[in-house]
């Protein structure tokens, strides 16, 4: 009997030990966390200014050497940027006419970047040379020129008689000062329908209304060269450029300084009705530079000639009573 109940006493004390292990909850075992691989994030903040004033300057770029990121300053001239990885960083500064900054930052740090005012970086330009202007070559009508050289060694006694000797170019005389030239079409003693030019300003003659020669030309001792276009000119100096363009270029007085003087001595009407006439053309220019603002020249020019002469006085009009090879026979007169 008491070792039945001895084995009851333990059934129930197992028992009891058995519940109490099954309601006990199961504590799980620490997992391993790898730690992150994730940078840190940054944030840079400043101000950027003139190195000289102190001012501030409004949309200055800001960026991380070498990234693409980047911001533009604030009107106060303020930024933030926001970086990532291990500080410090470098971050460049750049603004138009300044020149480009390099500064380290550290965050939770105000940053003050000072620009010092420099020159606008440029492409490399190359600088050629031939010989023949570049625009003259790129034009879409044929250009003639006469430059300095081709007007000096030329025997003429003025520019109008040099470009005769051009091709598809005819120069009618009314006057030693007064030659027309025509490139295109009848010739005659005007030509509406050409365009002089002097440093691209339209040379005209306020009566006539067409260019006139010598009377609207600077003095040879003053150009430059001479551009001429043969042929219709419309499509690029307008409508009255019809029969063709005359650019003459005057010697600028920084290129071309100091004393220059000319004279030419000459004789003409040889061999004609008229014993001959001499001939005076002299000119001078002067031309002078001050500093890099100002600069002036003068130029002056003397001739002095024999133009034709109207040596026939009679009357050839095709009217009644006129005399000479184109008169008609008038009424007789009284008493014959």
């Amino acid at each position: 009997m008491r070792g039945a109940f001895i084995l009851l006493l333990f059934s129930l004390v197992s028992l009891s030990l058995a519940q109490e292990e099954r309601e006990r909850p199961l504590t799980p075992e620490p997992s391993k966390v790898e730690p992150s691989t994730v940078p840190n994030t940054y944030t840079i903040t400043g101000i950027v200014r003139d190195a000289a004033s102190g001012e501030p300057l409004p949309g200055a770029y800001i960026k991380l050497k070498g990234t693409l990121i980047g911001t533009v300053s604030d009107a106060m001239g303020r930024f933030r940027l926001s970086a990532a990885g291990q500080p410090p960083f470098i971050v460049e500064v750049s603004y138009v006419g300044y020149e480009n900054a390099l500064v380290d930052a550290y965050p939770g740090r105000e940053i003050e970047v000072a620009l010092k005012e420099g020159g606008l970086s440029m492409k490399e330009v190359v600088i050629s040379t031939s010989r023949l202007p570049e625009t003259v070559l790129e034009a879409p009508v044929t250009v003639s020129r006469l430059g300095i050289k081709e007007l000096q060694l030329g025997a003429a006694f003025n520019l109008f008689q040099q470009l005769s000797t051009m091709k598809n170019v005819d120069v009618n005389y009314q006057s030693i000062t007064f030659p027309v030239i025509n490139t295109r079409g009848f010739g005659g003693p005007g030509n509406p329908r050409f365009v002089q030019r002097m440093d691209g300003i339209e040379m005209l003659a306020p009566v006539f209304g067409f260019p006139v020669g010598l009377l609207s030309a600077s003095p040879e001792i003053d150009v430059e060269s001479a551009e001429l276009t043969a042929g219709p000119a419309s499509a690029l100096y307008g409508p009255n450029a019809f029969n063709g363009l005359l650019d003459v270029y005057t010697r600028q007085p920084r290129r071309y300084p100091g004393l220059a003087a000319t004279v030419r001595l000459g004789v003409n009407h040889i061999a004609s009705d008229t014993a001959p006439q001499p001939f005076l053309n002299v000119a001078a220019r002067y031309a002078h530079t001050f500093g890099e603002r100002f600069s002036f020249k003068l130029v002056a020019e003397y001739l002095r000639a024999t133009d034709w002469l109207a040596t026939d006085y009679r009357d050839q009009g095709s009217y009644t009573g006129a005399e000479g090879a184109y008169a008609q026979p008038g009424p007789p007169k009284s008493g014959v």
